[in-house]
């Protein structure tokens, strides 16, 4: 039997895979699932600068999706079990009137599920989003926190101040969501390399030394360049620099 397609619900191709093919290969992936609405797919279409950004980022996707996703791919799966049956050349007329019949049905009962399931979609699109731009902003964070300790940046005495500035800025993160720019204000001393209590000498030779490291002119590093920029202008709205 040829590879002829259906049309599934929401634009989903059912493609009749070929006569003793079993059992049949899940028909839509999960990236075809998680990601098929505009919602989450905006949020990984944001440039990355790292893999490891991504990987966290899937990740997070993932583990907010999967239990949505196997539901409804078990429900796709059906219609391709009804399709495979229906245009298999053996089945009898009464077997094809009667699949053809319960394809219908599944399809209906998978749009209403979606619709009826969408306020909770939604709510999930929110949390995956929210978790998405903390994880983004602690990940670019801690990685520049353990740059700082390679020797050029903070002394060893300062290494204590800096990680306690670091967990008191993301302590209550999980417990109560912060908006990334609450989070910026509350850990830009992190971001410059300094201690909560620096100078405003201290802050800005501090950001004139970072800049040289991580000017876009100079190193493939346009996130870490904006992010020491925001710091910055923050320190100096606090009368910090």
């Amino acid at each position: 039997m040829g590879a002829a397609g259906a049309a599934g619900a929401r634009g989903v191709t059912v493609v009749a895979l070929p006569r003793g093919v079993t059992p049949w290969t899940p028909l839509v992936s999960d990236r075809d699932v998680i990601f098929y609405r505009p919602g989450v797919c905006s949020v990984c279409e944001r440039p990355l600068d790292h893999e490891h950004d991504a990987a966290h980022v899937l990740s997070t996707l993932t583990g907010k999706c999967w239990k949505y996703s196997e539901r409804l791919r078990g429900r796709y799966r059906l219609i391709a079990r009804f399709h495979l049956i229906a245009t298999h050349p053996l089945a009898a007329p009464h077997h094809i009137e009667f699949y053809a019949a319960a394809r219908a049905a599944t399809i209906a009962d998978l749009a209403m599920y979606e619709e009826l399931d969408r306020p909770l979609y939604q709510e999930v699109t929110r949390e995956v989003r929210a978790d998405v731009d903390r994880m983004m902003v602690t990940y670019h964070d801690l990685r520049h926190l353990d740059e700082g300790w390679d020797g050029k940046g903070p002394r060893p005495s300062e290494k204590a101040a800096l990680f306690n500035a670091f967990r008191a800025a993301y302590a209550d993160d999980l417990r109560q969501p912060a908006s990334v720019a609450d989070q910026r204000v509350s850990a830009w001393w992190v971001i410059l390399g300094v201690s909560q209590s620096a100078s405003a000498r201290e802050v800005r030779a501090a950001y004139r030394a970072e800049a040289k490291r991580c000017h876009p002119d100079r190193a493939n590093s346009r996130h870490r360049w904006q992010r020491l920029r925001e710091a910055y202008e923050l320190a100096q709205a606090q009368g910090r620099a």
